[in-house]
């Protein structure tokens, strides 16, 4: 079982800007990914067993690479939208896997490359080893 999203115009978020962020804005992030992920995404239906996740980020005109420590820190976002959210939460998610620790998260891949027709985007793709 495959799900795919392909976000177009979209650049994931560095952990140095994420964390000088308004709460109020990091929810405004949160609740705009999820909607982009609902547009631009498969149909979702959740995975029981430890899956693989795949975030693939294309920077285009006027971006630069991230570091490997701010590319791994920069999909805080898009793992806590695809999570099922805690008891307390009043965050809505997807809902695609159960929790983003090691238990539910068999391998994170995370690569980034400059786009060939300049514009930013990002792909996600998470899937069930058989």
């Amino acid at each position: 079982m495959i799900w795919k999203c392909t976000i177009p115009d979209y650049d994931l978020i560095s952990p140095n800007r994420f964390m000088r962020m308004h709460f109020r804005t990091r929810m405004a992030e949160h609740k705009k990914l999820l909607e982009l992920m609902m547009i631009y995404g498969d149909e979702v239906n959740p995975f029981h067993d430890p899956v693989d996740i795949t975030i693939h980020r294309e920077y285009g005109f006027r971006k630069r690479a991230m570091d490997p420590d701010n590319l791994y820190g920069a999909v805080k976002l898009p793992l806590d939208v695809i999570r099922e959210p805690g008891p307390r939460s009043k965050k809505k998610c997807l809902c695609l896997i159960a929790d983003d620790s090691n238990a539910h998260i068999k391998n994170l891949s995370v690569t980034q490359a400059k786009s060939d027709d300049k514009i930013t985007r990002v792909h996600i793709t998470v899937e069930c080893p058989p």
